[in-house]
C-alpha cells in the first residue's frame, strides 16, 4: 500500500511538473507573440513616418520649383506656349537657360516621385495627381525641342519612358485633348495597366452631388450637371 501511495505521489508530482512546464511554455509563447506584435507595430509606425517624411520633403522641393517659376515667369513666358511663337525682339540665350534650369528642377522631382511610386512610398492615386504637372511641362514647345538632345540622358528609364512616349504622342496627334488623354493612357500602360491613372481624367469630370438625396450616400455627377 505504501509503495502504491509513493507511486501515486510521484505521478502527481510528475503531472504537476508537466502542467507547470506547459504553463511556462504557454506564457513564454504568449510573451514572445506580444513582443513580436509590438515590434511589428513599431516597425510599421516607423515605416509610415519615414514614408510621410520623404513625401513631405518632395512636396517642399516642389514648392521651391513653383517659386522659381513664379520669380522667372516673364523670362520663361516665350518658352512655355504649346507652339513655338515668333522670336520677339530682345529674346536671348539667358532666358532659355533659366527655362532649362526650371525643366531640370521639375524632371529631378518627377524622377524622385516615380522612384517613390515604384518602391511603395506613395500610392498610385498620389502619383496620378502629379501627372498633370508632367503634362504641363510636356506641353511646352521648348521642352519637347530639347528633351531628346539635351535632357534625356540624365534620367532613369521611368522618366525617359514617360517623356519619350509623350513627345511621340505630340508628334503624331494634333488635338490637345486627344494628346492629354493619350498621355495618361500611355503612362498607365508603362506602369503595367494602372487603372487609377487610366480613369483619372474621367474622375476629374465628376463631383459629389449636393445637396444629397440620402444623407451618407455619396452620388457623383458630371461637373456640367452641378
Amino acid at each position: 500500500m505504501e509503495q502504491m501511495n509513493g507511486q501515486g505521489v510521484e505521478n502527481a508530482v510528475a503531472i504537476v511538473a508537466l502542467a507547470l512546464s506547459l504553463l511556462s511554455f504557454g506564457f513564454s509563447y504568449f510573451l514572445d507573440r506580444q513582443t513580436r506584435k509590438r515590434e511589428e507595430r513599431i516597425e510599421g509606425r516607423d515605416d509610415r513616418i519615414e514614408k510621410s517624411t520623404a513625401y513631405l520633403q518632395l512636396e517642399v522641393h516642389s514648392s521651391e520649383a513653383f517659386r522659381f517659376a513664379a520669380a522667372n515667369c516673364e523670362a520663361m513666358r516665350f518658352y512655355q506656349s504649346s507652339q513655338r511663337p515668333s522670336l520677339p525682339r530682345g529674346q536671348d540665350s539667358h532666358n532659355a537657360e533659366i527655362t532649362r534650369q526650371y525643366y531640370y528642377q521639375c524632371l529631378n522631382l518627377f524622377e524622385v516621385c516615380s522612384n517613390f511610386r515604384r518602391n511603395g512610398v506613395i500610392a498610385d492615386q498620389v502619383y496620378a495627381s502629379w501627372i498633370a504637372w508632367f503634362h504641363e511641362i510636356l506641353d511646352q514647345w521648348y521642352f519637347r525641342e530639347i528633351w531628346a538632345a539635351e535632357m534625356r540622358d540624365n534620367y532613369t528609364h521611368d522618366v525617359r519612358n514617360i517623356f519619350d512616349l509623350g513627345t511621340c504622342i505630340y508628334a503624331t496627334r494634333a488635338d490637345p485633348e486627344v494628346r492629354r488623354r493619350e498621355f495618361y493612357s500611355g503612362i498607365s500602360h508603362l506602369l503595367g495597366g494602372c487603372d487609377v491613372i487610366e480613369r483619372w481624367l474621367d474622375e476629374l469630370a465628376l463631383t459629389p452631388e449636393w445637396p444629397p438625396k440620402e444623407h451618407g450616400t455619396v452620388v457623383m455627377k458630371g461637373l456640367q450637371e452641378a
